[in-house]
């Protein structure tokens, strides 16, 4: 018979060995800290195979997840800005698309009207 003493430390730093290495694996794997993170939400994100999550992590400005809260706390750093949306609803970003003629003409000097002569023109 072995010696029991011998082997419970052998067990243990077997066991200390292997969760040394799942420890190495997690931090392999682990993202790279986001540069915001925006939780606690109601996110409409216009995916039909998701349509709402509860969180988005966004770096470089670029959305690197979405998903729930427990899941983008792996994104925040200690540089991360984290914003609480307190339950709030957050929406894809709505870019307004119209121009007033005249003073984006005038702004930028690209817009000749000279050439219109009816209001339907």
């Amino acid at each position: 018979m072995q010696n029991p003493g011998k082997l419970k430390w052998t067990v243990l730093a077997a066991c200390l060995l292997f969760c040394a290495g799942l420890w190495a694996d997690d931090a392999e794997n682990a993202p790279a800290p986001a540069g915001l993170v925006l939780m606690n939400g109601a996110v409409y994100t216009v995916n039909p195979e998701q349509p709402w999550a509860e969180a988005v992590a966004v770096s470089d400005g670029v959305i690197r997840y979405v998903g729930d809260d427990a899941g983008v706390k792996a994104w925040a750093g200690p540089e991360t800005r984290v914003v609480d949306l307190h339950g709030r609803m957050l929406l894809p970003g709505f870019q307004d698309g119209h121009a007033h003629p005249l003073w984006a003409g005038i702004d930028h000097e690209q817009c000749s009207l000279t050439d219109l002569t009816t209001a339907e023109q």
